[in-house]
């Protein structure tokens, strides 16, 4: 997925299960760090990063596909029994079909959100 695809995931998911980007950042910044290490400044300077990542066209993908796994660790999102949709690598396919198989899965997702919002 682009950078562009997976902030919006990320925003549409947050705001599926209730969470506002302050409560995001906090889970974030809890799983990357030591329970023992919370540290309150540096928790809501990492609150301003999360904000400037999910906007910033700079941001790299695999950053915020790190951010999703970790979200999708999370209980609420189990309990709303969202799925997170994952790309696995593979060597069998060339970029063309890789291409194809991203445009087909887009379609998907997109008919599915569709089918949610009625």
């Amino acid at each position: 997925m682009t950078t562009n695809e997976l902030q919006s995931e990320i925003k549409k998911l947050i705001k599926k299960i209730g969470w506002s980007l302050p409560k995001l950042s906090d889970v974030i910044y809890t799983a990357m760090h030591d329970e023992f290490e919370y540290d309150e400044d540096e928790a809501l300077k990492f609150r301003e990063k999360i904000k400037k990542q999910l906007s910033r066209k700079s941001t790299t993908p695999e950053i915020l596909e790190n951010y999703l796994h970790i979200i999708s660790q999370d209980r609420k999102v189990e309990r709303h029994e969202i799925i997170i949709p994952v790309y696995i690598k593979s060597k069998y396919l060339d970029s063309e079909m890789v291409e194809k198989m991203r445009s087909i899965s887009r379609g998907i997702t997109k008919s599915l959100v569709d089918k949610n919002d009625l």
